[in-house]
């Protein structure tokens, strides 16, 4: 009851002060992942700069400052986490006038070109930038047309769609939640695509095995915490990507990571497909600091020539959907 009531006077003075000073935005401390990076930055304050110097070396102008720009919002603006129901978010003090702007665009043509379930909330990222493969060169998009692609973290078949575009082949996508996977399999039959949709019903990892993940409340899926986020711990199965290229003898053009918090796991688990056919990247690295550190430098120390890039794909969140995108320049 007391808690009740302190959200409802913090809702009101939320509201005068909107009468008072113009633009809040009220959601905007609800992001469940502030406490992980700023735990990360104490425990590896030392080694900050060296970490962001491996992170930027070969990265365009703008992903260096999106880079920097991802840091910040996580460490040093956004509340943590117990303090987030009282905290007060003025827009100016969190968005780029770019992203401002953005915001007052619609993609609902996007999004109509595909059946989808109703009543879900989808990422504008998945319609505007087909989760980051638009922005991938034109003569890296043809030499991947004939190629499978992984798509991890399928959610409900929505990125699936919007890679189908840029293949000839199969989008393998996987999906470890049983809710989300259900939706995945009505997506691939509202579409009709069966032969061009593979369900899997795995999470990805760096070995087969069975991992603890935890329900959260932010979202329809599952995603691996630490201890600190504890709630009902459940098992799934993991794969991966290596052992399922190997079982099922893909030549792989396209790998899309967006496993909540599991990509850099993910990725040590497909080393050996990147090194072999050298696949594009689209990986999402605002989960966790380590992936958002570590994933890079990895893929290039065994595969130099990759080129990356770094890009927000979300303009209506100060932090989600920002994306590490890859390819191999030989």
């Amino acid at each position: 009851m007391i808690k009740k009531v302190q959200k409802e006077y913090g809702r009101f003075i939320k509201k005068q002060f909107l009468k008072l000073f113009g633009r809040y935005q009220d959601d905007i401390a609800e992001n469940v992942w502030s406490d992980v990076w700023k735990e990360y930055y104490i425990d590896n304050k030392s080694l900050i700069d060296e970490k962001f110097e491996n992170l930027n070396k070969n990265l365009d102008e703008e992903s260096i400052l999106i880079a920097r720009e991802i840091f910040d919002r996580y460490v040093y603006k956004l509340p943590w986490q117990k303090y987030k129901d009282s905290f007060l978010c003025l827009e100016k003090d969190f968005y780029t006038y770019k992203e401002l702007e953005a915001q007052k665009e619609s993609f609902e043509a996007d999004r109509n070109k595909y059946k989808l379930p109703p009543h879900i909330y989808y990422e504008t990222s998945i319609f505007k930038y087909g989760h980051g493969i638009k922005l991938l060169p034109e003569p890296i998009l043809e030499n991947i047309k004939t190629k499978d692609f992984i798509d991890g973290g399928a959610f409900a078949g929505d990125s699936a769609l919007a890679l189908l575009d840029y293949t000839d082949k199969k989008v393998h996508s996987f999906e470890p939640d049983g809710h989300n996977f259900n939706l995945l399999n009505e997506t691939i039959s509202l579409n009709n695509c069966p032969d061009r949709i593979t369900p899997v019903r795995l999470g990805l990892g760096e070995r087969p095995e069975e991992i603890t993940v935890y329900p959260t409340e932010f979202c329809n899926s599952v995603i691996a915490v630490d201890e600190t986020r504890k709630s009902t711990a459940i098992n799934i199965p993991v794969t991966s990507i290596d052992e399922y290229v190997k079982q099922h003898g893909l030549e792989i053009g396209l790998i899309k990571l967006d496993v909540e918090g599991n990509e850099l796991e993910a990725i040590k688990g497909a080393l050996n497909t990147i090194k072999e056919q050298k696949p594009s990247l689209l990986v999402s690295v605002y989960h966790h600091p380590k992936d958002f550190f570590d994933i890079k430098p990895l893929i290039e120390s065994i595969v130099p020539k990759y080129k990356f890039i770094v890009r927000k794909l979300n303009d209506f969140s100060p932090t989600y959907e920002t994306m590490l995108i890859g390819w191999n320049e030989d």
